[in-house]
């Protein structure tokens, strides 16, 4: 990998963008996970929260900024208990790559890898052409090639 790329990769990792986003993401697959273990469609989760189908569709794909209070809804209908952790930073381990958790929601047939990626990577790209453009904003040629 070019040093320039994993420059970009490892600085978009660090933005709350990015973390909002894997977050949401983990939170997904969580609900799919239970969804799947309880036996739910879409549609009974949503009679079980009183909210449209559309509505829980917009949420797994992490589509709704959600609150704690929805968290706790949600956990209350999948019968699990919310739990929150903060942890140490490390880094990001092979099981917590994006890779695994869309061939994870593919191999469930939740959603399409390509779709989960596409879903995950959204905002993510946009974040990356900004840091990209900044990197190569540089006036001074030489700082340009320092990256590369």
């Amino acid at each position: 990998m070019a040093k320039w790329y994993k420059n970009i990769i490892d600085e978009l990792k660090e933005t709350i963008e990015y973390k909002i986003e894997s977050i949401s993401f983990d939170i997904s697959i969580q609900i799919y996970k239970q969804m799947e273990k309880l036996g739910l469609s879409k549609k009974d989760l949503a009679e079980r929260l009183n909210v449209s189908k559309s509505y829980i569709t917009q949420l797994l794909k992490g589509k709704s900024n959600i609150t704690l209070e929805t968290l706790i809804k949600v956990a209350d209908a999948l019968e699990l208990e919310p739990k929150v952790e903060l942890v140490p930073k490390v880094a990001e381990s092979k099981a917590n790559s994006v890779d695994v958790k869309a061939n994870w929601l593919n191999k469930h047939k939740y959603i399409s890898t390509s779709a989960a990626e596409e879903n995950f990577s959204a905002d993510v790209s946009k974040i990356a052409e900004r840091i990209k453009e900044k990197y190569y904003s540089a006036s001074d040629e030489n700082e340009k090639l320092a990256i590369a």
